[in-house]
């Protein structure tokens, strides 16, 4: 697939450049524990005020539930047109060791890369080599050799660039991630020059202001803030929201906000990304997801419309906040927002939208109910500030 955001990297060795899928009687790490298979990918773009489909990833399982191949389609004059196919190979032990892409052009299927992927005996990956297909052969591009710790968790991944002059890999960059006993706090990114590794980035994991993940870049021997991420999840830990802030030079701002859905089954089952401007977020992308469970056909499979959410952000507010519900057949609801003592704030009949904006108007800093009421109710606490 192409533009996927949760695009997996698949992985082989180069000994095994030519191996076939092989049957496996073992649990697989790359099935689901759920047993539910994702079926179907919708891409679509946000244009003239309406959704667009773009692109569509389909895809297909072996008989226990594994993921072997993977099919990208675009729409061309209302039809959707096959242009890149994905297949995956398997060693006995389960691990994925190969990844071979196609496209197709003037109507013939021509290799396009390869990935692969060494383990160790543990099973934690080594490397993970990328090669591709040039002059009717494969070439090697570049590769990942990573390094553990006694727990088995990554601490340290270099990145090498095949040299054809010196026809050997030469390094790039690196990565090392830095912990707190056995949790990781951060990592520092650098790259190599003239013999040497310099910095060039660090994030910082954690709770900074109520932000996950902080990232800084290294300028002129100092570290300055470059973006930093927040999530908030429901109450199953799901992601419900993600909000992407850069430093402008002076103050935080907003970038790029992701609002995630997921269905009964806590599967994610749509992601609308929205940039932000002088208006405000507005849309751009969406991805929607539509599983089954193994043997079950589409007509079984559990739809993005069955899905039932909502948010509330930026939620403490200080002027306004927006609440955002799932309601694609665009019903009445009605929202009242009341004290901790009952005392009804606001009231607002024949809310027919997806979204609601709440103004802060008379209420005071402090905690108060909202109750968005019709074919579902929503309901939870918003926090003014001053």
């Amino acid at each position: 697939m192409k533009n996927l955001t949760f695009l997996i990297i698949a992985v082989f060795s180069f000994s095994a450049l030519s191996a076939q899928t092989t049957s496996r009687n073992i649990v697989n790490k790359y099935k689901k524990a759920n047993q539910f298979e994702l079926l179907e990918v919708l891409h679509q773009k946000w244009e003239k005020g309406i959704w667009v489909d773009t692109e569509k990833d389909l895809y297909t399982h072996d008989e226990t539930g594994v993921r072997i191949k993977e099919e990208t389609f675009q729409i061309s004059d209302g039809v959707w047109q096959p242009i890149q196919k994905t297949h995956y190979n398997f060693d006995e032990q389960g691990n994925r060791i190969e990844k071979r892409v196609s496209n197709l052009e003037d109507q013939k299927w021509l290799p396009v890369r390869q990935t692969a992927t060494t383990y160790n005996y543990t099973g934690q990956k080594t490397s993970i080599e990328n090669l591709v297909w040039e002059d009717d052969h494969w070439t090697r591009e570049n590769r990942y050799e990573l390094k553990h710790n006694e727990f088995g968790t990554e601490t340290i991944r270099l990145w090498e660039v095949w040299d054809r002059t010196a026809n050997r890999y030469l390094p790039k960059t690196k990565i090392t991630y830095q912990f707190s006993g056995k949790t990781i706090t951060g990592t520092i990114h650098q790259t190599f020059k003239n013999g040497s590794w310099e910095n060039v980035a660090q994030s910082s994991y954690g709770n900074h202001e109520g932000f996950s993940t902080v990232r800084q870049t290294w300028n002129n021997g100092s570290w300055t803030n470059d973006r930093r991420d927040k999530y908030t999840t429901n109450e199953f830990g799901q992601y419900v929201l993600k909000v992407v802030q850069k430093w402008n030079g002076q103050q935080w701002a907003n970038s790029v906000m992701h609002v995630y859905q997921h269905d009964e089954y806590q599967n994610i089952s749509q992601e609308i990304v929205q940039h932000f401007s002088a208006e405000g977020f507005a849309n751009e992308n969406k991805y929607n997801w539509i599983y089954s469970r193994p043997g079950e056909n589409k007509a079984t499979s559990v739809s993005v419309e069955e899905a039932v959410w909502h948010i509330v952000y930026p939620n403490p507010f200080t002027f306004e906040t927006t609440i955002k519900f799932s309601n694609p057949k665009e019903e009445k609801y009605q929202l009242e927002i009341t004290d901790l003592q009952g005392k009804l704030m606001q009231q607002v009949q024949d809310i027919s939208s997806e979204s609601y904006t709440i103004k802060r108007g008379s209420m005071v800093a402090g905690v108060y109910v909202y109750k968005l009421s019709g074919s579902h109710e929503f309901q939870g606490r918003i926090v003014v500030q001053d």
